[in-house]
């Protein structure tokens, strides 16, 4: 299967081959989640990002695609957050915002259990899907994430959700360390920040962690071989 990816063609098999769901939970892509609250959401934006997500879910599932969700989550007295020697603690939004906006602190962001940490409604997994708990911007702090990708003889790792450039582009990176060879579909994922921080994303991605490419191209992929 071709994916018409940049810089240079990338071919698999559809065994080899899972589609990683970075964070899209209430916090990086509702109304009311960490984000909007801190300023960072641009609502139009994420539904499109949604929307294109849901597309190519759908399709993964139609044609027994692998798919693996990420999200990133608390426990409730966030004690997996890191302290005071933590960089995480000073550096991520929902911990750093709930510190500095005590009236933040109700939201719970981020918090098992809570509204804001859950996976958005339109993408909600399946009872067979995986989802992987994450304390951290990579989704490979957690070695369920390599064991899983492991046990199912992944080879080409899809990316897409939010945020490109932090814990998407994470991921990514350390994908590419631990040997896997990952795809970047840009138009599904949504950075934090200005276009730039996106554009640069895909630059870096393309010049030396991997491969891009479009959700477009993804369905259609799939779709040459039905």
């Amino acid at each position: 299967m071709d994916l018409g990816a940049q810089p240079q063609q990338i071919r698999f098999r559809l065994p080899n081959f899972t589609l990683v769901v970075v964070d899209m939970q209430n916090a990086f892509a509702k109304k009311g989640g960490m984000f909007d609250r801190n300023g960072l959401l641009d609502a139009t934006k994420s539904r499109r990002v949604i929307t294109t997500i849901q597309a190519m879910i759908a399709t993964a599932r139609r044609l027994k695609v692998k798919v693996v969700y990420l999200a990133h989550e608390y426990d409730e007295e966030h004690l997996n957050a890191g302290g005071l020697d933590s960089p995480n603690y000073w550096k991520e939004i929902g911990v750093a915002s709930s510190r500095l906006h005590p009236e933040f602190r109700k939201f719970q962001f981020i918090t098992k259990g809570s509204w804001d940490s859950r996976i958005v409604d339109e993408l909600t997994p399946t009872a067979d899907e995986i989802v992987i708990k994450k304390t951290r911007y990579s989704g490979f702090t957690n070695p369920e994430l390599g064991k899983t990708l492991a046990k199912s003889r992944t080879k080409i790792v899809g990316f897409t959700g939010i945020a490109t450039n932090v814990c998407v582009e994470s991921t990514l990176r350390d994908a590419y360390f631990a040997e896997f060879f990952p795809v970047l579909f840009e138009d599904a994922c949504l950075q934090n920040g200005p276009s730039m921080t996106q554009a640069a994303t895909v630059e870096t991605v393309r010049n030396c962690f991997g491969w891009t490419s479009t959700s477009r191209q993804f369905v259609q992929a799939l779709d040459d071989i039905v």
